[in-house]
C-alpha cells in the first residue's frame, strides 16, 4: 500500500481493517479471484484535501487554541468538517512545543449512514464565561447545538453532549385560510327610459353582491353569471357578465365592513334597449360537503323581465 503523500506503508491484511492514521481506514474483503502479481488499483480520496476554518475560540483559563473547519468539495455526498484544540504556552500565547493538532470531538454528531462516520461540521464556539469557562458550546449543520461541561477543558477534550432540545430544522408556515357562511345573492336595479325621438327605450343599471354574512365571497369553484335573452326564451346563452371564483379572500361583489365605505364593492352592469329582454342572475356555489372545501349554499337565481 502506497500513498501519495504517505508513501509506502505497511503491508494491509486481508479482511482485517486497515488504518492510516489522521487520513483514511480501509479493510481489502476477500473475493471470488485471486490478486496476482502486477495487479494495481488506485482509489482516490477526497476527504479533508484543503479544510476552511469557520471559528476559532481561545480557551485562556486552560491555555487551549480551538478550530472549527469545514469542507465541501464536489464530490464530497455532503459538508463535512472537525474540530481540533491545541495546547498554547501560557505566557507567550505561543505553540511551544512543536506538537499537532489534536481531535476535539468527542461526542459531536456523525452523519446517520452506517456507512459513513464523517461529522457535521460544525460552525461557531461560545462559552459561559470567555475569560474562565466551566461551559463551552458549539453549534452548526443539522441543526446541531452540544455543549461540553469542565471536565476535559484544562486538556483541550472536551466531552460533547447534545443540549438541542426544543430545536429543529421543520419549515414553519402560515397559510391564510377562508372561512365563509352561507352565500346569498342579492340584486338592486335602477330601471329608466329614455326618449329616442320616437319611442321610451328600457335601461337599468344593476348592482349585486355575492356574499355571506361578513362579507366573504363564496369559495373556489363557485361561478356568478348573468345572462340576457329574450322574454319569451326559456334558455338563455348569451352570458354578459361571468365570475369565476379562485382562492381569493377579498372579491368584487361584497361589503366586508359596513363601517368603512371602501370595503363596498357591488358588481355593477348597465344594459339599455331591453324592452321585451329578459336578464337572469345565476349564482352556482361550489358544495363539497363534507369534502373539503365544503359549501356556499344553494344555486340562486333572480330573473327581471322589460
Amino acid at each position: 500500500v502506497e500513498g501519495t503523500l504517505s508513501g509506502v506503508l505497511a503491508d494491509a491484511t486481508v479482511d482485517v481493517l486497515y488504518t492510516v492514521a489522521n487520513v483514511l481506514s480501509f479493510t481489502i474483503n476477500s473475493g471470488s479471484t485471486d490478486f496476482v502479481a502486477g495487479d494495481t488499483f488506485t482509489f482516490n480520496t477526497t476527504r479533508d484535501p484543503g479544510l476552511g476554518i469557520r471559528d476559532i475560540w481561545i480557551d485562556p483559563a486552560n491555555d487551549q487554541l480551538y478550530a472549527a473547519t469545514y469542507f465541501d468539495g464536489a464530490q464530497e455526498p455532503h459538508p463535512v468538517g472537525n474540530v481540533y484544540s491545541h495546547a498554547i504556552a501560557d505566557a507567550t500565547g505561543d505553540f511551544g512545543a512543536a506538537a499537532d493538532w489534536v481531535y476535539a470531538n468527542d461526542g459531536l454528531p456523525q452523519y446517520d449512514p452506517p456507512d459513513d462516520t464523517s461529522l457535521f461540521p460544525q460552525y461557531v464556539f461560545a462559552a459561559d464565561d470567555p475569560i474562565n469557562p466551566t461551559q463551552l458550546y458549539i453549534g452548526g449543520a443539522g441543526i446541531n447545538f452540544y455543549k461540553a461541561l469542565s471536565s476535559g477543558l484544562a486538556a483541550g477534550a472536551p466531552a460533547w453532549k447534545p443540549s438541542k432540545n426544543g430545536l429543529t430544522n421543520l419549515i414553519m408556515a402560515r397559510m391564510p385560510i377562508l372561512f365563509t357562511d352561507l352565500v346569498t345573492l342579492d340584486v338592486y336595479v335602477n330601471h329608466y327610459l329614455t326618449f329616442d325621438g320616437e319611442n321610451f327605450i328600457s335601461n337599468a343599471d344593476f348592482k349585486f353582491y355575492v356574499e355571506d354574512p361578513l362579507g366573504n365571497p363564496p369559495i373556489a369553484g363557485s361561478t356568478m353569471t348573468v345572462k340576457l335573452c329574450l322574454a319569451t326564451q326559456g334558455d338563455c346563452s348569451n352570458v354578459v357578465f361571468l365570475k369565476e371564483y379562485g382562492e381569493e379572500y377579498t372579491s368584487g361583489g361584497t361589503f366586508r365592513d359596513p363601517s368603512d365605505p371602501s370595503t363596498n364593492r357591488p358588481f355593477g352592469l348597465s344594459l339599455g334597449n331591453l324592452d321585451g329582454q329578459k336578464v337572469i342572475f345565476i349564482f352556482e356555489p361550489t358544495c363539497t360537503l363534507p369534502e373539503s372545501p365544503g359549501c356556499s349554499g344553494a344555486k340562486q337565481e333572480e330573473a327581471y323581465t322589460f
